[in-house]
């Protein structure tokens, strides 16, 4: 298969890739993991079967000290630490799989499956820079004020017409349920994403996300995700309204860049 800029490939199938050939060396796991992180670029990697030495007698081969190699390499901290933004999605994405699979997620458990696998493939499907441009405008609300909620719109890099609404939730009191407070945190949530349908006309699919202050000990993560099949005149008149009345998404005019505002 002829070498691509990968942001076609996520990691798994850049595996498959190179263990398709016939004869591949690889030590270590570790070494397959080093390949690629070294060669991660904003526009993706190519196929690790391209970077990889062939041999004579054409096996594909990973040196043995690749990831040794990258641990010992200074700028392999900067690199991660301008990355970490974006293991906040990773997070996320971890946290409502495990939950929903072990029956644990209070809301939206009632939710088909292929509505949360949506949800997760969509997330997933952000390559890591994309995940980190996200991940910066929700680190920059997680530590504000915690006595009010916080908001940030900000669109896929990757997904044209895909937008990410965040709200970031104060820290309840200690005697409030889980249960309730889900469910009122999502009753929130829905409410943003449908002001947000009516403000961002360009965008076919929101995806909410809530979130708990950086000062909270609640871990409670919501999503909503909502595709415009079906917008009325009657339907945009109700958003403005609801936007107007509970000043939701008021001063947030565009997403080209990261737009935040406290509420």
């Amino acid at each position: 298969m002829a070498a691509r800029i990968s942001g076609e490939y996520p990691p798994l199938a850049l595996k498959e890739i190179l263990l398709s050939r016939e004869h591949v060396r690889i030590t270590g796991e570790e070494d397959l993991i080093g390949m690629y992180m070294r060669n991660r670029r904003p526009g993706g990697v190519a196929p690790i079967d391209a970077l990889c030495s062939i041999s004579t007698d054409g096996v594909y081969g990973i040196p043995t000290d690749v990831w040794s190699s990258l641990h010992t390499d200074q700028n392999f901290p900067k690199r991660k630490n301008s990355l970490a933004p974006s293991y906040v999605i990773d997070e996320i994405i971890e946290q409502v799989a495990s939950e929903y699979l072990s029956g644990r997620l209070l809301a939206g458990q009632d939710e088909a499956m292929a509505y949360h696998a949506a949800a997760f493939q969509t997330l997933a499907g952000e390559p890591r820079m994309a995940r980190m441009l996200i991940g910066e405008a929700v680190v920059d609300v997680l530590h504000e004020d915690p006595t009010t909620f916080w908001s940030v719109a900000v669109e896929s890099v990757t997904h044209p017409g895909l937008l990410y609404l965040w709200l970031i939730y104060p820290p309840p009191d200690s005697s409030y349920p889980n249960e309730a407070l889900e469910a009122a945190v999502g009753h929130e949530l829905e409410k943003y994403v449908f002001v947000a349908m009516g403000k961002f006309p360009e965008s076919h699919t929101v995806f909410g996300i809530a979130m708990p202050n950086s000062q909270s000990s609640r871990t409670s993560r919501m999503f909503r995700m909502t595709k415009r099949r079906v917008w009325t005149p009657t339907m945009q008149k109700q958003s403005e309204s609801l936007g107007q009345n509970e000043g939701i998404l008021r001063n947030i005019e565009s997403t080209t860049r990261i737009a935040v505002r406290a509420i």
